[in-house]
């Protein structure tokens, strides 16, 4: 399964969507503006984990979350190691017959703030199964939104990656009400689209003149399994 584009039209940008806000640490010279950022602010926190700690790495945060989707809690951690200056996001599946947490795959990112970053597990696919989404402005300045699925078969354990969204505008995801049907566990529900707004410049000629259209573009995307 995957996203698709379902739609790519020019818009003007809207300025009034609803967005979360991330607050980024400020330094001397940043106003309190510019400090200002989308998304969900990541406290830091002391937290404990189940998921067993390598030599160098610190722990940031938890989040309990069923990604695996067996009735059992799992647990996701971020992290930071000696070895990088980026966040470090780590799942840890719960092994019932043990009692124990399996540190599957690190999944590595590009953030290294911790408060413009944020992370969650929600059923965006409307499949009653948990996704983990990470989110936030990376320290290139672009707004990143990443879908991970879990996976098992005989052998391995994994999350994939089926969303990878980047743009120096917003993505987000909308998130809509389902039925009562689907809060009951009696039918799925439809899945939650992801946008993404960007700038996209244009270059035409005009005579002996050279001229730049920057637009807005929004595109959406639904998930296919």
């Amino acid at each position: 399964g995957s996203f698709f584009l379902t739609r790519k039209y020019e818009v003007k940008k809207d300025t009034s969507l609803t967005r979360a806000k991330i607050i980024t640490p400020k330094s001397s010279d940043v106003t309190e503006s510019e400090a200002d950022m989308r998304g969900t602010a990541l406290e830091l926190e002391k937290y404990e984990t189940f998921v067993p700690l390598l030599t160098g790495e610190t722990l940031i945060s938890t989040l309990t979350v069923d990604f695996s989707n067996d009735g059992y809690d799992d647990e996701v951690i971020v992290l930071k190691n000696t070895r990088s200056p980026y966040l470090t996001v780590v799942p840890g599946l719960y092994i019932p017959e043990t009692g124990n947490y399996e540190r599957l795959e690190a999944i590595e990112t590009k953030f290294s703030r911790t408060r413009a970053f944020s992370y969650s597990g929600m059923d965006l696919r409307g499949e009653h199964k948990n996704s983990l989404v990470y989110q936030g402005i990376d320290d290139d300045g672009n707004y990143v939104l990443k879908v991970y699925i879990f996976h098992s078969d005989s052998k391995t354990h994994e999350m994939i990656c089926v969303g990878d969204f980047s743009s120096d505008g917003t993505v987000f995801i909308q998130q809509s009400e389902r039925p009562e049907s689907y809060a009951l566990g009696l039918a799925k529900g439809e899945s939650f689209p992801i946008w993404v707004y960007k700038s996209e410049q244009i270059t035409g000629e005009d005579g002996k003149e050279t001229t730049v259209t920057q637009n807005q573009i929004q595109q959406e995307y639904r998930w296919n399994q």
